[in-house]
């Protein structure tokens, strides 16, 4: 999971770089990204979402295995876990929201995916703890495909596009069930238990998906800000 985490990254860090270099020659939405860079953002975004979903089954799959004493408490502290993950997350993505707000206060990311990721998680972890989890999470994704648009960006709940262009957006509606197959995915095909990676490629992309939170925020800062100070310079 961590190399996979890591070429997630990896994938995101190359379309960021073309991203960010489109929005400091003064573009409002970029778009000179070939299909390559694309694709490298496709990839990423969902592969970072199914991997998400993907373990956090295999954490409730292993606090359900626990012994008899421990059968009722593991998944409880699973969630407590989860919980404080998630406000991790969320303290991440409010500083990427303070720093777009400063940079582009046209474009500043509402909901982008660590927001996303910080509110679905527990979503997800609270699901999780029912015996009837999948119906109710069924349940939950159609309401969400439900729910009327307003064309601005409280869509976050409807995944209708706002009218207006923000740097990062990613609605429940539109992304919670990619999130929903990766918790299925590690419930009914989980992976057996591995080594640690061998060889410099492998351990290099395990290391950066084992820190993949710090590093997005990091880039995305670091992008952020430098591409503005260049389309100041520019215009």
């Amino acid at each position: 999971m961590d190399v996979a985490r890591g070429i997630a990254f990896g994938c995101m860090l190359i379309h960021h770089a073309f991203y960010f270099s489109d929005l400091s020659q003064g573009a409002s939405r970029p778009s000179n990204i070939g299909p390559v860079v694309r694709m490298c953002g496709t990839v990423a975004r969902h592969l970072f979402i199914v991997i998400a979903g993907y373990s956090l089954a295999v954490q409730y799959q292993q606090g359900y295995q626990q012994g008899p004493h421990d059968a009722l408490t593991s998944p409880w502290r699973t969630w407590r876990r989860r919980l404080f993950r998630c406000l991790e997350v969320g303290v991440h993505a409010a500083l990427i929201s303070l720093v777009t707000y400063a940079c582009y206060p046209g474009q500043w990311v509402r909901f982008g995916i660590l927001h996303f990721m910080s509110v679905a998680l527990l979503i997800a972890s609270t699901l999780m703890m029912s015996a009837l989890h999948e119906p109710l999470a069924l349940v939950f994704i159609l309401v969400l495909l439900g729910i009327p648009a307003t064309g601005t960006w409280i869509d976050v709940v409807s995944g209708a596009n706002p009218h207006y262009a923000m740097l990062d957006w990613f609605p429940l509606a539109s992304w919670f069930p990619w999130l929903w197959l990766g918790v299925l995915l590690g419930k009914y095909f989980p992976l057996p238990a591995m080594s640690s990676p061998k060889g410099v490629l492998s351990s290099g992309l395990s290391l950066m998906g084992r820190n993949s939170l710090m590093l997005y925020t990091a880039h995305f800062v670091l992008f952020c800000v430098l591409s503005r100070i260049a389309r100041e310079r520019l215009s």
